[in-house]
């Protein structure tokens, strides 16, 4: 007997739908359907609760489909390559800091350096990634200094000269 219909007399034997099953493994019930259906596997901690569940020896399951075993063992390194990948993206997100909150405060502070923030808020919008925390606030900041420092330094030169009337007094 296959694994399927290994899986579907099992569950019957216990009295359980597909659905209670679905529900004790928190999975759909449709995965129960294509497990028993032999379109799909269970995965190795799937078939314990099932081996828990049916009251079943998960043993002599194996011992006597050669088929499942392969499948698990092609499963086990799949998972072990998508660890693998997985690691290795967490340590590249570990060492990018995030310099979102320092990024920040530099630019809000272009405000009070004007009109020299002008020259400033390109070099923190270049230092500005996608993986800082406050990414795109930033760059709003960045922009709206730039227009402010524009205006102030604007202020400034017609004042230098007495070009306009920028001051009342």
């Amino acid at each position: 007997m296959d694994l399927s219909q290994q899986l579907k007399t099992s569950r019957q034997n216990a009295g359980l739908s597909q659905t209670k099953v679905a529900e004790q493994l928190h999975i759909s019930r449709q995965a129960i359907s294509q497990w028993e259906n032999g379109k799909n596997y269970p995965d190795l901690d799937n078939l314990i609760l099932l081996s828990q569940l049916y009251h079943f020896n998960l043993n002599e399951l194996l011992a006597e489909n050669t088929e499942l075993r392969e499948k698990l063992a092609i499963n086990e390194h799949q998972i072990k390559i998508e660890t693998k990948k997985l690691n290795q993206v967490n340590t590249q997100i570990e060492k990018t800091k995030d310099e979102g909150l320092i990024l920040l405060i530099l630019s809000c502070l272009l405000f009070v350096i004007a009109p020299l923030g002008i020259f400033v808020a390109p070099i923190i919008m270049w230092r500005n990634k996608r993986l800082n925390t406050f990414y795109k606030i930033i760059y709003l900041v960045c922009i709206i200094a730039i227009l402010y420092n524009a205006y102030i330094g604007y202020s400034t030169v017609l004042n230098y000269f007495n070009w306009g009337v920028t001051s009342y007094y």
